[in-house]
């Protein structure tokens, strides 16, 4: 489940992408915020992977799925994750 928070920091990465393909501006402008926007979010996502990738899962989801009401359905609980996260990156961006 861990891995959600490492499609957390890629998914700024795409939205920064697209405003930068589709956006309208100074390309300079674009450019500094795919910059800073893709550095923020690659160390964000190198230190996630050192943390929780071996073998290991953040305990916060641990927590949250040892209380989901629906413990029969694994499946749902990681795609309610992913598609809140997703839906948190499109709000934030």
């Amino acid at each position: 489940v861990s891995i959600v928070d490492i499609g957390w920091g890629l998914g700024f990465i795409a939205a920064a992408l697209v405003g930068f393909i589709l956006g309208e501006g100074y390309i300079w402008r674009k450019l500094l915020m795919l910059t800073i926007v893709s550095i923020w979010a690659l160390r964000l996502v190198g230190y996630l992977t050192q943390r929780f990738l071996p073998n290991r899962d953040d305990p916060r989801y641990q927590l949250l799925l040892s209380k989901w009401p629906y413990p029969h359905y694994p499946l749902f609980q990681v795609f309610t994750l992913f598609a809140f996260q997703g839906f948190l990156v499109t709000v934030l961006s």
